[in-house]
C-alpha cells in the first residue's frame, strides 16, 4: 500500500464542525455500551484513535474499557459497521493507548465514524469508569516536497 494512503499526512483534523474534540468526551460510565457523536470523514484516509481511562468510582474489583470505531453512510448510524483493526482495550485506572487506522477499506459511501465505548466491571457498589477518547483524522493532504 502506498504511504500517502496510510500515513496520517500533512493535514490533520482533531475537532468537528462545532469545534468540539472528535471522539468521546470524558465522562464516568457504568458498565455497558455507549457511542460518541458522528465524525464527518471529509476525505480522510486514516486516523488515530486514542482511548484513556481515569480513576474508577464505586470500588470495582476489576474493570476494563474497550474502544473501537464504527462507520456508516448516515450520521444517525441507522446501520453501523465495525471498522477493522480499530480496537483498544484498557484494564484498570490511569491508562491510555492508541491505534492507527487505515480508512481506505471502509464500505462504499461510508462518510461517518463514531467511537464505540464498552465498559465491563465486576464487584463494588455501582462502579463507574472514567473514560474518554479522541480521533485525529489524517491523510487529507500530501506532505510538502
Amino acid at each position: 500500500m502506498h504511504a500517502s494512503t496510510t500515513n496520517i499526512g500533512a493535514l490533520i483534523q482533531t475537532v468537528g464542525a462545532s469545534n468540539a474534540i472528535q471522539g468521546y468526551p470524558p465522562v464516568a460510565l457504568a458498565a455497558g455500551t455507549d457511542h460518541g457523536d458522528a465524525i464527518t470523514l471529509d476525505s480522510a484516509k486514516s486516523c488515530t484513535l486514542t482511548g484513556m481511562t481515569g480513576a474508577a468510582t464505586g470500588s470495582p474489583t476489576s474493570y476494563s474499557v474497550a474502544y473501537s470505531l464504527e462507520s456508516s453512510a448516515t450520521d444517525n448510524f441507522a446501520s453501523a459497521t465495525a471498522v477493522a483493526d480499530s480496537t483498544i482495550t484498557l484494564t484498570a485506572d490511569e491508562k491510555a493507548d492508541e491505534v492507527d487506522v487505515d480508512l481506505t477499506a471502509l464500505p462504499d459511501g461510508h462518510l461517518y465514524l463514531r467511537v464505540k465505548v464498552v465498559v465491563t466491571a465486576s464487584g463494588g457498589t455501582s462502579p463507574k469508569a472514567l473514560v474518554g477518547a479522541s480521533v485525529a483524522l489524517g491523510g487529507k493532504g500530501t506532505l510538502p516536497i
